[in-house]
C-alpha cells in the first residue's frame, strides 16, 4: 500500500492518507515500510511502454503503534506522520535527498 494513495514521483513524499495508520492502529499490526527507486524509469507516468532498468529496494525496521486508536483521529494522524517520517531514513546517502510535504 502506498501511504500517500498512489507513487509519488521519487523526490517529494506527500501527505498520507490514513488508511495504512488506521489498519495498523486498529489492529496492531506491524507495518514494514519499503523504499523503493528506480520504478518511475521503469514505467514513467504517461508511458504505456515498459522499460527495462534496475530497480532497488530497502526494507525498514518493522514499527509498531502502541494504544487504541480506534476513532481516534488524531491518534491515526500522528501515525501516518510518524509513518511518512520514517521513510527517508531508508534512502541511501549516495542518492538526492527526499524532501517531506507537510
Amino acid at each position: 500500500m502506498f501511504l500517500e494513495g498512489t507513487r509519488g514521483d521519487g523526490r517529494t513524499l506527500g501527505r498520507a492518507k490514513s488508511g495504512i495508520a488506521a489498519i495498523a492502529a486498529r489492529s496492531g499490526a506491524a507495518v514494514v515500510l519499503v523504499f523503493h527507486w528506480g520504478a518511475e524509469r521503469i514505467l514513467p507516468r504517461g508511458s504505456r511502454r515498459i522499460r527495462r532498468v534496475p530497480l532497488r529496494v530497502r526494507f525498514g525496521p518493522p514499527l509498531r503503534f502502541s494504544g487504541d486508536a480506534r476513532g481516534d483521529r488524531e491518534a491515526v494522524e500522528a501515525c501516518s506522520g510518524q509513518l511518512m517520517m520514517a521513510i527517508p531514513a531508508l534512502r541511501p546517502t549516495d542518492e538526492q535527498p527526499i524532501r517531506v510535504v507537510r
